[in-house]
């Protein structure tokens, strides 16, 4: 996924929290999240080379989050997953 397209899709109302990946560094957009989870996501986007890419959230009815991924590979999604609910 090239910057363009990370950066038009973070500003998309998908979800109730955005964060946006641009040269391998995860950024907040929408919503606030902890420092830790910016800092293992950008970790996993450095060590699997993507460079692009957003994932939108929304809540469930009970805990935790629905995720989207934009320009994740399928096979990196779980591990971000993980990530995420552990830091969330």
């Amino acid at each position: 996924m090239n910057k363009l397209s990370a950066q038009l899709l973070a500003t998309l109302p998908l979800g109730t929290s955005t964060i946006l990946i641009l040269d391998a560094k995860a950024q907040a957009k929408r919503g606030k999240f902890r420092h830790i989870l910016l800092t293992e996501l950008s970790s996993l986007a450095q060590e699997h080379g993507i460079s692009s890419a957003c994932i939108h959230a929304k809540p469930l009815k009970g805990r935790g989050h629905t995720l989207s991924f934009y320009g994740v590979p399928p096979a990196l999604q779980q591990r971000m997953r993980n990530v995420w609910t552990a830091y969330e």
